[in-house]
Order: C-alpha cells, then sequence, then structure tokens
C-alpha cells in the first residue's frame, strides 16, 4: 500500500477533508491533495511523520515498500508488464553512466 492508498483509505474511513487533516497536521493545507493527486511525488520525511502522529497509521512503513533505486523501479515496471517504461528509465540510466 502507497501513501495515498493510506491517505485515501484513511480520508473516506473518517470524513475528513484533505485540507482539514493537512492543517490538522501542522502542513500547508494543499499538503495531502498534492500527495493524493501527484503521481510519484515523494513526500519529505517530516511531513509523512506528521501525518503519521495525525492518523495514527505508519505512514514511514508505506514509504519503505516503494522503490529506493533505478533497478528496482525497472524491475517492478517490467514485473507490471511495463517494459516500454522500463527501458526508458534504463536508457536514462545508461546515458547517465548511472548504471
Amino acid at each position: 500500500m502507497t501513501i495515498a492508498d493510506a491517505l485515501r483509505q484513511y480520508l473516506n474511513d473518517s470524513g475528513e477533508t484533505m485540507r482539514g487533516l493537512s492543517l490538522r497536521a501542522g502542513l500547508k493545507e494543499k499538503a495531502v491533495s498534492d500527495i493524493l493527486r501527484l503521481k510519484g511525488l515523494r513526500p519529505q520525511y517530516k511531513t509523512i511523520h506528521a501525518l503519521t502522529q495525525a492518523t495514527g497509521i505508519d505512514l514511514v512503513k508505506c514509504q519503505r515498500d516503494q522503490p529506493s533505486t533505478y533497478q528496482e523501479l525497472i524491475d517492478q515496471l517490467k514485473a507490471k508488464g511495463k517494459t516500454r517504461e522500463a527501458n526508458r528509465i534504463l536508457w536514462l540510466c545508461v546515458s547517465l553512466s548511472w548504471q
């Protein structure tokens, strides 16, 4: 489960608004909205920690489930059948001598 999935589920279960949760966590009012809308957004640790405190959900654990290296991302994309995206990332890594 991703951070966005966990937050969506929390908001659905609690009935709280995105803005309300953001403000209660001491964040900017669009923080939760941005996490839910912007794919690939990796919130800072302090944001995740603040939302963990506000929701009671271990969002740090959700973040650990995300790929942390380009190779993990490439492997994950290939496993999902997204070969084109995986090859583009691999090409980029090779072009930049990252791999």
